[in-house]
């Protein structure tokens, strides 16, 4: 399983006897849900049931048996998951090069042998990637070996250094105790005297930065921490910047990197917001830092806060040396969450992760100490997966914006049971973009649904924000009563006192617009040449007829003849002919729906 990518691992179930048998699965672990936690089995059946490791598990090696429970008894279902960061992109092409060597080596990490066949070694020549190796396991040596062919166009002469990929700390070493010199088909190391590769310090933090926004920290430290030095793989463009919370630097072609950033070494404490206008990577060599020995001094109000431990953590556990008060935020590029007494972090903001940028508001000045985080520690998940219909909108596109602000809120009790539900959507709007995407989410803490959405603007102040609804048991979309003017880093509502909203009722022409009595509207255009739309709706599920007749009272027409229609309200056509399909002559028709007692008419004039 890579980090932060769901992985689905299907297993199938199987009824070999002559009677329908009905399963349940229990038992899953904390990183592992399930599709359909229940169903039956018919006779000699099967049944696919699809697990999803969480997207939030940390590195680490996972064994646990969950079971389908039967009348008969619990099958047992064993699950051993391997999860890792994904490798670094070493790919070579081997038919680049003229000329080869071997390499038989034993890796391992500041002195430790690797025991782990998901560890790598690579060859470097002036950082260039000449070939890499999996670990193989020695049935016979008993330890495990790697066997690396090295590349080059040179016959002899290159200095060949390695790097290490250590999948438990998931990180790359780029430096070890070894080197060797190249030569045309030689080699260095045998099965019985490797080669022995140790990392001895350095490591590599790999950033990759998309078009637009970023929010980014280090958890490495180095004697070099000026802009030139950490982002030196990156290609800019005119324009490209870097903020901080005091300062910032700006890309030019004539003077590269100038800015107030650009002069200081930066600030392992502090988040970054980097905006570029392509899409670009650099690898940051420093040291680790040791997160749990490293106090951060926030003040009140705005903190741009780093994220220092090398393993994500849920939200309670890595800010538990804070003493927050009530409605304190902290908030990511996407998500946020707010402090509430006796309850604690409260919001979508679930976990912190390496890598990550992060803003949090104080309300008084406090001390943050990260806690020291090990691999293994993984995500609290739900039980039963939720899978979500597809919504009427796409998601934001939140790195075209450089500004966010946060809103808590609940649906009007009037309607909140019948929109309260994880497959609604609710979206806020600023000419006609999409500029927030939520779902009500269910607090055990608060007993209660809550909204938490975070909407994005490139302007500090001012823009109008509409709310639109999506009811997808019934597909109907509402508008909101409320809007609001965007302001950076504002807060409305909070997790106790969230902002109520309240719907506008739908009227015609909005899906699912049900009249609080029978009506036949006129028909439009009117008067009209060839075609017109007349529109009807009933307040209840009814039986109704639509039809057209002439100034002599003849029926020349029928639309609709006795036909059931749910509650609410609907449009028809009539092109102006008969129901022989000749065209009608220029004149004045009637159009008359009937449903139970209710009769009415409206006149129509045909010009021709």
């Amino acid at each position: 399983a890579i980090i932060g990518e769901p992985t689905i691992q299907t297993v199938e179930l199987n009824n070999i006897g002559s009677n329908a048998k009905e399963f349940s699965v229990t038992g899953l672990p904390n990183w592992l849900t399930v599709a359909t936690p229940e169903g039956t089995l018919n006779p000699g059946g099967n049944w696919e049931i699809d697990f999803r490791i969480s997207p939030d598990i940390n590195v680490g090696d996972f064994v646990d048996t969950v079971f389908a429970e039967t009348p008969e008894g619990n099958e047992p279902l064993a699950f051993k998951v391997a999860s890792m960061c994904e490798y670094p992109n070493w790919d070579i092409d081997p038919a680049s090069y003229q000329y080869t060597m071997n390499v038989v080596g034993k890796i391992g990490v500041l002195g430790t042998i690797s025991e782990d066949k998901y560890d790598r070694v690579a060859a470097v020549v002036d950082g260039e990637y000449r070939g890499y190796a999996d670990l193989v396991y020695d049935t016979d040596l008993k330890e495990y070996r790697a066997y690396l062919t090295v590349y080059s166009n040179a016959s002899s002469g290159e200095l060949v250094e390695f790097h290490i990929w250590d999948r438990s700390n998931c990180v790359e070493w780029w430096k070890t105790d070894q080197t060797i010199a190249f030569n045309a088909d030689g080699s260095s190391g045998a099965p019985n005297e490797p080669l022995a590769i140790n990392a001895t310090g350095e490591v590599a933090q790999e950033f990759m930065f998309p078009i637009g926004w970023d929010w980014m920290s280090f958890n490495l430290e180095s004697n070099e921490m000026l802009i030139d030095d950490i982002f030196s793989d990156l290609d800019p463009s005119f324009g490209d910047r870097i903020i901080g919370q005091d300062g910032f630097a700006q890309y030019s072609d004539a003077t590269g990197w100038i800015g107030t950033l650009a002069d200081e070494p930066l600030n392992k404490r502090e988040m970054f917001m980097v905006n570029l206008s392509s899409k670009d990577s650099t690898d940051f060599i420093g040291v680790r830092v040791g997160a749990d020995t490293i106090p951060i001094q926030l003040e009140q109000g705005w903190n741009w806060l780093s994220y220092l431990p090398s393993f994500n953590s849920d939200l309670g556990n890595a800010l538990k040396t804070l003493s927050p008060d009530q409605n304190d935020l902290i908030k990511s590029q996407t998500q946020f969450a707010q402090y509430v007494s006796d309850v604690g972090w409260v919001g979508n903001l679930k976990r912190l992760k390496p890598s990550e940028g992060y803003k949090i508001q104080m309300a008084n000045a406090d001390t943050l100490t990260y806690p020291y985080i090990m691999s293994g520690q993984s995500a609290k998940t739900l039980d039963k997966e939720i899978i979500f219909p597809e919504a009427p909108w796409d998601t934001v596109l939140w790195r075209n914006y450089k500004n966010s602000m946060n809103v808590t809120a609940v649906i009007d009790n009037n309607i909140a049971e019948q929109m309260n539900s994880p497959e609604d959507v609710v979206v806020a709007i600023s000419s006609g973009e999409i500029r927030g995407f939520t779902r009500p989410e269910f607090i055990e803490g608060l007993d209660s649904y809550r909204l938490f959405m975070t909407i994005f603007s490139n302007s500090p102040t001012g823009e109008l924000i509409e709310l639109k609804f999506w009811d997808a048991d019934k597909d109907i979309i509402y508008s909101s009563k409320e809007n609001l003017s965007f302001t950076n880093n504002d807060m409305i509502g909070g997790a106790i006192d969230p902002w109520v909203l309240s719907l506008k009722p739908l009227t015609k022409g909005d899906r699912g617009f049900v009249p609080d009595k029978y009506v036949l509207d006129q028909n439009y255009p009117n008067p009209f040449n060839p075609t017109t739309s007349i529109g009807f709706g009933v307040p209840e599920d009814s039986h109704i007829s639509l039809s057209i007749y002439n100034i002599l009272g003849e029926e020349i027409h029928t639309l609709i003849n006795d036909q059931f229609m749910r509650a609410g309200y609907q449009t028809i056509m009539w092109n102006a002919r008969a129901v022989n399909g000749d065209r009608v002559p220029s004149g004045v028709y009637f159009v008359l729906m009937r449903s139970g007692s209710f009769m009415q008419t409206k006149k129509m004039i045909l010009l021709k």
